[in-house]
């Protein structure tokens, strides 16, 4: 564990000199091999009107997970205000390439105790899977319902607040540009709001004694899976106990065949090739969209879900449809960038106990992605716990996880010997 001022000395240097590591201490998840310097993202999204989003001018040279300025805000899931204190916080983080930003996230205090004891901290994700601002969890739990696909999950993290008495974060873990489909993006987004929080003094949590579980389904397995990787570099004087990922798309290429072949889910891919280029530009260089995919690109820049906000149709087909090229993962940005979204790299892997809950009969992400990422960490020591249920698809999964990830996360914060898992579970380490 490194001590608070070590960190800051570290933070200070990275983000004085742009450094992308420093030591064992928040080493950013950047991979920069110059290709980013060359072109520029495109189709980014409208900034956000409210000024609290918007970062200092400069950004204070402070280690990273530094509080910027905080505000209280209406935790009001599905438009209905709780009674709940909340707060939204600005915090300082580093993008994909080591840079610094300012990020927000806001922070839920429940008002009973926690039946684990010391209360615990939840780093809540949503499958946010989103392009547009407004479409970001911070806006989502203060009340907007522009996010419809995020409202169905409000019953996953409400009871922790009513019976168990958990604090909660919603960081907005796709960041300032929305990079959908980046997990190098979300995950130092996630582990400095966690930071931010366990420092916010109105939340009354034990700083870095607090124990932290993170949970997510889908888009927000892959926020949760990429932060508990990066964690033991990013983030190690965490207190991470519990990590419960359900329907995670490991390796982003397999999955794209998936979604191109769903015609209800190609909105979402072509949103998320989108999403990809605003944080490697090369991935979607420019002359690679057609006509059509230069129309569709800035009718989705600022949608929900895959939906557009000009009126038109929302994009659907093939991508060959929109692309000036055939085979799109034949091209140099493809195959420069996938290999960079696929969860197993090498030497990375969680120190945290992690499950893995995932459809065996999951259209969209192919189940055998997650078991060879579980194999991986297996090998590289990690705890892992992985549930292969059947049956259901990838939507049903959605809901048929939870259940299993409140118990397993329940278990890790009591400080349960063995955690509580659904029978048929394997484990490992």
């Amino acid at each position: 564990m490194n001590s608070a001022p070590t960190r800051s000395a570290c933070g200070l240097l990275l983000l004085t000199l742009g450094l992308t590591g420093c030591g064992a201490s928040s080493e950013a998840p950047a991979v920069s091999d110059g290709a980013e310097a060359a072109q520029h993202s495109r189709y980014l999204p409208t900034p956000d009107p409210d000024p609290f989003y918007a970062p200092p001018t400069p950004l204070l040279a402070l280690p990273p997970g530094s509080l910027l300025r905080s505000r209280e805000v209406r935790f009001a899931p599905l438009g209905l205000p709780l009674p709940y204190p909340a707060w939204q916080l600005q915090y300082l983080s580093t993008d994909v390439h080591g840079r610094p930003q300012a990020q927000t996230a806001v922070v839920v205090q429940p008002l009973t105790p926690a039946l684990s004891g010391q209360r615990p901290l939840l780093s809540y994700h949503f499958f946010t899977d989103s392009l547009g601002l407004q479409c970001q969890p911070t806006r989502q739990v203060t009340g907007s319902l522009a996010n419809r696909d995020t409202q169905v999950e409000t019953l996953e993290y409400l009871p922790q607040l009513l019976a168990l008495g958990w604090t909660l974060i919603f960081p907005d873990y796709q960041g300032p540009d929305a990079a959908f489909g980046v997990g190098r993006v979300y995950a130092p987004i996630i582990l400095d709001g966690i930071r931010a929080a366990e420092s916010f003094e109105p939340l009354g949590l034990a700083g870095r004694d607090t124990p932290v579980g993170m949970m997510g389904y889908s888009g927000g397995a892959i926020a949760t899976g990429w932060a508990a990787a990066l964690q033991p570099r990013y983030a190690p004087e965490l207190n991470l106990v519990g990590v419960a990922a359900g329907g995670l798309p490991a390796n982003l290429e397999a999955s794209f065949p998936a979604f191109e072949a769903a015609a209800s889910n190609f909105k979402l891919a072509f949103s998320m090739l989108i999403g990809i280029q605003r944080a490697y530009p090369q991935f979607l260089p420019p002359g690679l969209l057609n006509a059509a995919g230069e129309r569709s690109a800035e009718a989705v820049k600022d949608g929900c879900g895959g939906a557009t906000t000009d009126g038109s149709a929302v994009p659907t087909g093939l991508y060959s449809d929109y692309l000036s090229v055939e085979d799109f993962y034949a091209t140099p940005g493809a195959r420069q960038v996938f290999p960079l979204l696929d969860l197993k790299q090498a030497g990375v892997a969680p120190s945290a106990d992690v499950y893995l809950y995932h459809q065996e009969d999951d259209e969209l992400v192919p189940v055998e992605e997650t078991a060879a990422l579980a194999d991986h960490w297996c090998a590289a020591g990690t705890p892992v716990h992985f549930q292969r249920a059947s049956p259901g698809n990838h939507t049903a999964g959605g809901a048929l996880a939870v259940p299993g990830q409140w118990l397993y996360l329940l278990s890790r914060f009591a400080g349960a010997t063995e955690p509580v898992l659904p029978p048929g579970t394997e484990s490992c380490n």
